[in-house]
C-alpha cells in the first residue's frame, strides 16, 4: 500500500510575518528545552551519584524521563487531533516546567527520580506538539527547511549542553541543569500567546463539541493498556540481573504481563482503526513503519552512548566534572556539521536514502571502536572514535520526521509524529534500562573475578567522581585500585555493546525505505 503524499490540509491555517515567526520562537524554545534537558545532564552524574552515594539510580535519572514520555507519547498525538492545539502545549510547557523544579530541589535520588519523570510527561506533549505545530502553519514545499532547524538545536544543545553540564557540576551545583529550564521554558510561554487558537488540529471540524465529547474520541482504552505495557517492561529490564535474577518470579511476570498488556493494545487499535492511538494503517504504508522501526534502534543507540560515555571520562579516565564537556566536545561539533551537511546531501542527490544508510553505518562502526575503550585508552583513539559517533548520529536525528511528513495525509501527521517519535523513545528507554543492568552486572561480574578483596557493594554504592578517592581510604593499593577501573571499564563495555547493536540493525532497516524524492523536493501530484 502506497498513501498519497502528505498535503498541507485544505484548511491550514500557515502564518506569514511577525506571527509566524514568534510561533516557530516558541516551537525552537521548547526544542531546545527538551534538548539541553537530555545533554546537559550527562556530565553531571558523576557529581550526582557522589552527592546520593549511589550509581545504581545512574540509569533512573534518564529511563525514568523516557518512561513517561513512551507511555505518552502516542496519547498526545490523539489529544493534539482532538483539542486545542495551543493550550495543549502550553499545559506541556508547564508540566515539564513543574518536573525540572522538582528534579532541581530534589533532596534524595528519589525525588529526583520522581522529578524526572514528570518532566518526561510534559516533554511528550513538547516533542509531538512541536512536529503538530509546524505541520499546522508551515506550508510541506517549506516544511523541510524548519524541520532541519530541529536538528541544528540539537545539534548546539549537544555542543553548550555538556560544556553547562560540566560546569554547573564542577564549579556551582548540578541543580542548575534543571534550573536552567525555568528561564527558557517561561520565555516559551510568552512567546505561545501569539499562537492564534483554533479549535483542532484539524480546524474547526465540529467546532461546538463539547468537552466530554472530545474526550470520548480520545482512545483512553488504548491509552490504559499501553501506559502499563511500557512502565513494566522497563521495570523488567532494569530490575533484571541487578535486584532480582532474570528467572525470578517478579521478573518473569512483569515481561508477562507487559507483552499481554501489548496484545491487548494491538487488539484495541485493530478494532479503532483510525481513531487509535496507533492505526493499523499507519504500518500498511512501507516509509513509516521503516520510519518507526528505524527510530527505535536510533533512539536505542543515542540516548545510551552519551550518559555512559560521560561516566567512563570520569570514573575510569579520573576527569573532573567540568573538564568532561570538553572531552565530549569533538563528538558534539561532528554532530552539527553532520546534521547541517545531511540536509544539504539530501538537497542535492535529491533523496534520503543515502544519508539514512551513511550514518547508520557510521556509527555502527564509531560504537565498535569504543568496544575498545579502557582505563588507559590514548586521546588518539578516543577522540577520533567520538567524531565518528557524532558524524552518524547528528545526520539522522530528523530524517524519520522527514520522511513521515512527505508520506502521510495532513490529518494523520499528529498519530503518525506522535507514532514516530514514541518508537524512539521506547526504543532509548529499552536501551538505558537495559544498559544499567548490563553495565552493573557486567561491573559486579568482573569484580568478583579480577578482584575477589574488594566488596562489589563498596563500587556500586560509590557515585562515579568518588570512587578513587573512596578506594583510596580504605586503603587500598594502587594496583588494586587499577584493577577495580579496570573492572568498571569491562562493565562499561556492555553498554557499547548495546550501541554497536542498535546501529548495526538500524543500517539494515534503512535498507527497507523507498528510494524517492521528498515531496519538497520534487512535488507531489494532487491527491
Amino acid at each position: 500500500m502506497s498513501s498519497p503524499p502528505a498535503s498541507s490540509g485544505p484548511s491550514a491555517p500557515h502564518l506569514t510575518g511577525l506571527s509566524l515567526y514568534l510561533v516557530l520562537g516558541a516551537v525552537y524554545l521548547s526544542i531546545l528545552c527538551l534538548a539541553m534537558d537530555r545533554t546537559m545532564l550527562s556530565p553531571a552524574l558523576g557529581t550526582i551519584t557522589s552527592e546520593f552515594g549511589t550509581i545504581k539510580d545512574v540509569g533512573w535519572y534518564t529511563s525514568s524521563n523516557l518512561m513517561t514520555t513512551a507511555a505518552t507519547q502516542c496519547l498526545y498525538g490523539a489529544v493534539y487531533k482532538v483539542f486545542n492545539t495551543k493550550w495543549t502545549f502550553v499545559a506541556s510547557i508547564v508540566l515539564f516546567e513543574v518536573g525540572s523544579l522538582i528534579a532541581a530541589l530534589s533532596p534524595t535520588s528519589s525525588v529526583l527520580i520522581l522529578g524526572r519523570a514528570v518532566s518526561g510527561l510534559g516533554g511528550a506533549g513538547l516533542s509531538s506538539g512541536s512536529y503538530v505545530i509546524i505541520a499546522k502553519v508551515v506550508p510541506l514545499q517549506k516544511r523541510a527547511s524548519f524541520l532541519g532547524l530541529f536538528g541544528g538545536i540539537w545539534g548546539i544543545a549537544s555542543i553548550c549542553g555538556p560544556l553547562l553540564g560540566g560546569y554547573f557540576a564542577g564549579s556551582v551545583t548540578w541543580r542548575w541543569c534543571f534550573y536552567i529550564n525555568l528561564p527558557i521554558g517561561g520565555m516559551t510561554l510568552l512567546a505561545m500567546l501569539f499562537f492564534p487558537s483554533p479549535n483542532t488540529y484539524d480546524d474547526g471540524k465540529n467546532p461546538k463539541m463539547t468537552f466530554i465529547s472530545k474526550l470520548l474520541q480520545l482512545d483512553l482504552l488504548g491509552a490504559a493498556a499501553l501506559l502499563p505495557a511500557v512502565v513494566t517492561l522497563l521495570l523488567a529490564l532494569q530490575w533484571g540481573g541487578g535486584e532480582f535474577s532474570w528467572s525470578s518470579a517478579a521478573i518473569v511476570g512483569l515481561f508477562l504481563g507487559s507483552g499481554l498488556l501489548y496484545v491487548i493494545f494491538a487488539v484495541i487499535q485493530i478494532k479503532r482503526q483510525d481513531k487509535g492511538l496507533l492505526p493499523p494503517s499507519l504500518f500498511k504504508e512501507r516509509d513509516v513503519a521503516c520510519g518507526m522501526l528505524y527510530n527505535f534502534f536510533f533512539g536505542a543507540f543515542y540516548y545510551v552512548m552519551l550518559p555512559y560515555l560521560s561516566i567512563y571520562h570520569q570514573a575510569v579516565q579520573g576527569v573532573h566534572a567540568n573538564q568532561v564537556g570538553l572531552r565530549l566536545l569533538p563528538l558534539s561539533l561532528a554532530a552539527v556539521l553532520s546534521s547541517t551537511l545531511s540536509g544539504i546531501v539530501i538537497s542535492r542527490l535529491k533523496t534520503y536514502n543515502f544519508v539514512l544508510l551513511v550514518e547508520t553505518g557510521v556509527a555502527a562502526i564509531a560504537a565498535g571502536l569504543m568496544l575498545r575503550f579502557s582505563l588507559g585508552t590514548p586521546a588518539s583513539y578516543w577522540i577520533p572514535s567520538e567524531i565518528l559517533w557524532g558524524l552518524g548520529v547528528g545526520a539522522g536525528f530528523q530524517i524519520a520526521q522527514l520522511v513521515l511528513q512527505n508520506t502521510v495525509p495532513y490529518h494523520m501527521i499528529p498519530q503518525a509524529s506522535a507514532g514516530v517519535q514514541f518508537f524512539g523513545i521506547l526504543g532509548g528507554a529499552v536501551s538505558v534500562a537495559s544498559a544499567q543492568a548490563a553495565f552493573q552486572n557486567g561491573l559486579v561480574d568482573a569484580m568478583r573475578k579480577n578482584v575477589p578483596q574488594v566488596t562489589p557493594n563498596i563500587v556500586v554504592n560509590t557515585g562515579a567522581t568518588q570512587l578513587r578517592h573512596t578506594l583510596e581510604s580504605l586503603g587500598q593499593p594502587d594496583t588494586v585500585i587499577q584493577a577495580v577501573l579496570d573492572c568498571y571499564a569491562i562493565g562499561l563495555k556492555n553498554t557499547f555493546y548495546i550501541c554497536t547493536a542498535a546501529a548495526t540493525a538500524s543500517f539494515f532497516v534503512a535498507l527497507g525505505f523507498r528510494w524517492k524524492s521528498p515531496a519538497y523536493i520534487v512535488p507531489a501530484r494532487s491527491n
